[in-house]
């Protein structure tokens, strides 16, 4: 998921991709299929993907697939990418710690 301050960045990088479509479908679809099925137990045939891209500008194609033609859409959103990578290159990254005992950490004695 895109946070508030990727997408304001991506505002001012002036950046627009598809990925409302790819999380929108993809997550409607795929959420409901695991609400009754573990995802081990899920072939590529019942999720809902986009095609991965491979490096000769050849496409994985999904039989469930978003329909997007992945390497037309990166050639098209190349400068955008490149905007992004940029950007991303410059961010200071920082680690972040949840505190012990805090509700998101499970202590596991065996």
């Amino acid at each position: 998921m895109v946070s508030t301050s990727q997408e304001k960045m991506m505002r001012n990088l002036e950046v627009a991709l598809a990925d409302c479509q790819v999380f929108g479908e993809c997550s409607r679809s795929n959420r409901a299929l695991l609400e009754t099925t573990s995802a081990e137990l899920l072939s590529f045939r019942d999720l809902k993907l986009m095609n991965a891209l491979l490096a000769d500008d050849g496409e994985v194609v999904f039989p469930n697939r978003v329909e997007i033609k992945v390497p037309d859409y990166v050639n098209d959103k190349m400068d955008e990418f490149a905007k992004l990578s940029t950007a991303y290159r410059e961010m200071k990254h920082e680690r972040f710690h949840m505190a012990q005992g805090s509700p998101d950490v499970y202590r596991v004695d065996r």
